[in-house]
C-alpha cells in the first residue's frame, strides 16, 4: 500500500481551514475546525505510534482507500491490515504536507485535497501524490470516508532538488596551498542546479569545471553529469543519508582511463560543508582516500 494517501491529516494541526460556500470563502464554524483538528491529531498521533488499529478506528466501517496505482483497501479491517503490514516493514517515515484546498459542501461531510511528499529515516524523499479526502461526521465525530491518490507530476524538478537549495551561492576551500572556488545558481525553471568550480594555485586557474545537478525520473534519483577543462567527464547518483549525500561516481578521463569514487557531501550548517572522495581508484587501481576538506560560503558584505 501506497504511503502517501494516509499522511494528509498530519497537517491540519498547523494549516486554517476555509470552507467554500455561494462561491466565497468564508471562515468555518470554530466548532467544526476544532473537531476536525481533534481527529486530525488523533490520526498523526496514531500513525506516529505505528498503531494500526487506533488509524483504522478514525475510518468509517466500510471507508476506502485508493492508491496512485488504483488499487483498493475498503472496510476498517482491510484497512488495518494494510497499515500494520507498513508498520511493519517501513520506520521512521515522515510526511511534508501541503493542503491546497478545504471545504465544507454540506452539514457532516468535508473535503480537503492537496499534495504530501514522503521521506524515508533518512530524509530522502521517496514518494509524491496528489489527494483527494473526504471525511463525514458521524455520532459527533469526524471520520475519514474516502481517500483517493494520483500520481503528483510538478511543474518543474525543484521540489525533488529543494533539500539541495542551500548550495545555491558562491563557496570557497583552502588546502596545499589552494583555494577551490564554487558558484552554484538555480537553472532551467528550476529544474537544475548549475555549478561552476576553478582551483587557483598562488592566484592562477589550474583547473576549472562545470557540474548540473538534475533529477532522474527514471532511476527516482538525483543525479549530476560533471565536465572539466582537461576534456574529462562523468556522472553520479546522490543519495541522502541524514546530513550527508553520497554520490556514487563513474567518469572518463580524457586518456580514456576510466574512474570511480564514492563523494561525500556533508552539511555542518547553512553557511559550511565538508566534501570528501573515497573508494577511489582509476582503471581498477584503488587510491587512496582524498583529504576532507572543509567548504565555507562567501559572505556578501554591505
Amino acid at each position: 500500500m501506497r504511503w502517501t494517501a494516509v499522511l494528509w491529516l498530519a497537517a491540519w494541526t498547523a494549516l486554517p481551514v476555509t470552507a467554500l460556500r455561494g462561491g466565497e470563502d468564508v471562515a468555518t464554524p470554530k466548532a467544526e475546525e476544532k473537531a476536525v483538528r481533534q481527529t486530525a491529531a488523533a490520526y498523526a498521533r496514531a500513525f506516529n505510534a505505528g498503531d494500526a488499529k487506533a488509524i483504522a478506528a478514525l475510518w468509517t466501517a466500510d471507508g476506502e482507500l485508493v492508491d496512485e496505482a488504483g488499487k483498493e483497501f475498503r472496510g476498517r479491517k482491510t484497512i488495518e491490515k494494510e497499515f500494520a503490514a507498513m508498520f511493519a516493514t517501513s520506520k521512521g517515515l515522515t510526511a511534508e504536507i501541503a493542503v491546497l484546498a478545504i471545504r465544507f459542501p454540506a452539514k457532516d461531510l468535508a473535503i480537503d485535497n492537496g499534495i504530501v511528499w514522503v521521506r524515508d529515516a533518512s530524509g530522502a524523499t521517496v514518494s509524491a501524490a496528489r489527494y483527494l479526502a473526504v471525511l463525514v461526521r458521524q455520532e459527533g465525530k469526524w471520520l475519514i470516508a474516502s481517500v483517493r491518490e494520483t500520481p503528483h507530476v510538478p511543474a518543474s524538478n525543484h521540489e525533488h532538488l529543494k533539500d539541495l537549495a542551500w548550495l545555491v551561492g558562491d563557496w570557497h576551500a583552502k588546502g596545499d596551498g589552494k583555494v577551490i572556488r564554487f558558484h552554484c545558481v538555480w537553472e532551467g525553471n528550476k529544474n537544475f542546479l548549475g555549478r561552476t568550480f576553478v582551483v587557483e594555485d598562488k592566484g592562477k586557474i589550474v583547473k576549472a569545471g562545470r557540474q548540473i545537478i538534475g533529477w532522474d525520473p527514471l532511476a527516482g534519483q538525483v543525479r549530476s553529469w560533471t565536465f572539466d577543462d582537461e576534456g574529462g567527464f562523468g556522472g553520479e547518483m546522490w543519495t541522502r543519508d541524514g546530513d550527508r549525500w553520497l554520490g556514487e561516481a563513474t567518469g572518463v578521463m580524457r586518456n580514456g582511463r576510466e574512474t570511480r569514487a564514492l563523494n561525500i557531501i556533508t552539511r555542518l550548517d547553512d553557511n559550511t560543508f565538508t566534501w570528501q572522495s573515497v573508494r577511489r581508484g582509476v582503471n581498477g587501481t584503488a587510491l587512496p582516500d582524498s583529504a576532507r576538506i572543509t567548504v565555507e560560503r562567501i559572505r556578501k558584505t554591505k
